[in-house]
Formats: C-alpha cells, structure tokens, sequence
C-alpha cells in the first residue's frame, strides 16, 4: 500500500512538471546543455559495458591458461619433445592480442611450419614456438584463424 502512494505521489509531481514546461513553451526539447549531458551519459554507459566485457573475456582467458597450457605440452609431447622439456616450453604460453601475433602460417606447407617451429625452439624463442604449434593445429584440425 506504501509503494502505491509513492507511486500516485511520483506521478503527479511528473505530470505537474509536465504541464510547467508546456505552460513555458517548453515542448519536450532539451536545451543544448541537457543535450550533451545526455549524450555524455550514454557515451559512458558505452565505454563502462565495452571495459566490462574487456574485463569478462581477460578472466576467462587467465582461466582457461593452465588448460592451455596443458594441451600444448601434450602436443610438444607428440612432437617427440620429452615430458619436462614440453612442459618447460609450454608454461612460457602467455595470451596475446592479434596485434602482436606471429608470422601467420598461411600458404606454408608442413615442412617449412615445422622449420620454423624448430628454429624459434633451437633459438629459444619459445612463445614464438607455442604460437607457431597453435596456428598449426588449428590448421590441422581445420578450424578458423583465432582471434586472439
């Protein structure tokens, strides 16, 4: 019963101010300031859900990192990389933005992919190494570019 009075008390105070601004010639219109306030408002609603789901996607890929991880060492593994070494190796996967992201493997046959994961393991560039694996198996399972 106490919201019900608050809400005929809200209404009226809206339709009072309502009729105040159409007595003013005031027909719905901001004014220029109200205008850019508004448009500021929703511009910082924008920037908040856009960092906020920077920030969603950055605590699922932290999440997901371990497993990562694990995968690459099993696929060292298979590469004829022995258990410690692979691991070794791929604990040093950190995540990457695209921008920073290797060579791109395309066009390169299995040869020249392997020559070049064998270079960037010898020369011990080991990040370049797990990226160069990723893109490989994701080619070899015929999966899509990734977007990290």
């Amino acid at each position: 019963m106490r919201h019900g009075r608050y809400v005929i008390a809200l209404l009226a105070v809206c339709s009072s101010f309502s009729l105040y601004a159409q007595s003013n010639g005031q027909t719905g219109q901001w004014s220029p300031a109200a205008q850019q306030q508004a448009a500021w408002n929703a511009e910082q609603q924008n920037s908040k859900a856009w960092q906020d789901s920077i920030d969603r996607d950055n605590r699922r890929m932290i999440q997901n990192l371990p497993k990562i991880r694990e995968h690459l060492a099993e696929s060292w593994q298979q590469f004829g990389l022995k258990p410690d070494a692979a691991k070794a190796i791929a604990s040093t996967y950190v995540i990457q933005r695209k921008a920073s992201a290797p060579t791109s493997i395309k066009g390169k046959t299995d040869g020249e992919v392997a020559t070049m994961m064998q270079q960037a393991l010898t020369s011990k560039q080991y990040l370049l190494a797990n990226q160069l694996l990723i893109q490989y198996e994701r080619r070899r399972l015929h999966l899509p570019e990734s977007s990290n």
